[in-house]
């Protein structure tokens, strides 16, 4: 069963976080668990685009999966910055932390983009800031991470945020 959009009954659960119902869908065992829609995103993308670590969580699925725009679900939890998300997906000996998405961003990069912006646009919080060291912290020290997929000025940038300490000034 599915709606308009391709989306399963899963896909929604996995996305409003209704982690009871996600173990029920998935313990009858006929549901696809990495079904995408129209636009290539699984159950477990949206709860990813979500922050809804529970949902990780819970069952196997594949990780490194990729929607229309060759994004993963470590990329969408890079996206929100979701430190949690991003320890619970690293954490699966199958991650790829170094796929592509068709922009040429990694789940690093992402990170460092994102809080540059919000940086550049006046809207970056200490509690953004805190919580993108964490997801820096967390990408790091995976033994396949490529931090070769920054270039010169985002380099700086994660230098900048990995130095950081309560102040909000972490662009160029």
């Amino acid at each position: 069963m599915r709606d308009t959009v391709g989306r399963t009954p899963l896909s929604h659960a996995a996305q409003f976080g209704r982690s009871g119902i996600v173990k029920l869908l998935l313990d009858i065992g006929t549901v696809e668990v990495d079904s995408k829609d129209q636009n290539g995103i699984t159950p477990l993308g949206w709860a990813m685009v979500e922050g809804r670590q529970s949902t990780a969580e819970i069952y196997d699925f594949d990780i490194n999966s990729q929607d229309e725009s060759g994004r993963t679900a470590l990329w969408w939890a890079a996206d929100k910055i979701q430190s949690g998300v991003l320890e619970v997906l690293l954490a699966k000996s199958d991650i790829d932390p170094n796929v592509e998405d068709n922009y040429g961003d990694t789940a690093l990069s992402r990170v460092v983009n994102q809080l540059n912006r919000w940086q550049s646009d006046g809207i970056l919080t200490d509690n953004i800031l805190r919580s993108g060291r964490k997801s820096v912290v967390a990408l790091l020290p995976h033994p396949a991470i490529d931090i070769n997929c920054l270039d010169k000025d985002r380099l700086e940038v994660l230098l900048q945020i990995a130095g950081a300490r309560g102040s909000n000034e972490v662009g160029i």
